[in-house]
């Protein structure tokens, strides 16, 4: 048995008893680990406020065969975010995103800079209410993500993999050669107009896809 404490991310939640509940947190020290919080499912439960997916906490664990949940203190729960749902609801679907892809557990820095600067990003774009911004921050999150992850091919193979024509090519670029999101965004308010964005999304999450089901397969 030890004890630990970590600052990590919230990425998810899976049912366990009709009182308890898994978590499955990125944390800072460890990478993805799934917690049993003991008594989580309750409508008083105390620590419930602290656990919702996207939110920022210092975890106290145990760990003696799996880790359990002795304490939780909220961090930053990035409230711009929890103040406009459609904003909340993308963000929370690629940190689902994340939870699947993440099947390992081990530290990586990288991957905690990712998601931290993600939300930090997300919620400094709900506040402006920017909502084509966070369109390709939230495109270019997962670029990065299954790049770190290994699984993202050269900019001449997604082009071809996905069928992009010469003309089109100029739109996806960007998110292959940004190095962080406030880069992406100053070049896409170049290069990017309003109505591509239904095409980028198309395009480069039918990748995804693709590559979540070999992941799995």
């Amino acid at each position: 048995m030890f004890y630990c404490s970590s600052q990590a991310i919230v990425l998810g939640k899976e049912e366990f008893s009709e009182s308890d509940l898994f978590f499955i947190f990125f944390s800072q020290k460890t990478g993805r680990i799934k917690v049993l919080a003991k008594g989580a499912r309750k409508i008083n439960a105390k620590l419930k406020p602290f656990l919702k997916i996207g939110n920022l906490v210092n975890l106290e664990l145990v760990f003696k065969n799996q880790y359990r949940l002795l304490g939780v203190e909220l961090i930053d729960n990035f409230s711009s975010l929890r103040k406009n749902f459609e904003y909340l609801f993308r963000v929370i679907s690629d940190l689902e995103f994340a939870k699947e892809m993440i099947i390992f557990t081990e530290k990586d820095e990288s991957l905690w800079k990712l998601l931290f600067s993600y939300l930090k990003v997300a919620n400094l774009l709900a506040k402006k209410k920017s909502k084509e911004n966070l369109i390709v921050s939230s495109l270019f999150f997962k670029i990065k993500l299954i790049n770190l992850l290994g699984f993202l091919p050269s900019f001449e193979e997604f082009v071809s993999l996905e069928k992009i024509k010469s003309e089109e090519k100029k739109l996806f670029l960007p998110f292959w050669q940004a190095r962080n999101f406030s880069e992406l965004v100053k070049i896409c308010q170049k290069t990017i107009k309003k109505e591509n964005l239904p095409f980028l999304e198309e395009k480069i999450n039918s990748y995804l896809k693709k590559i979540k089901k070999k992941v799995y397969e």
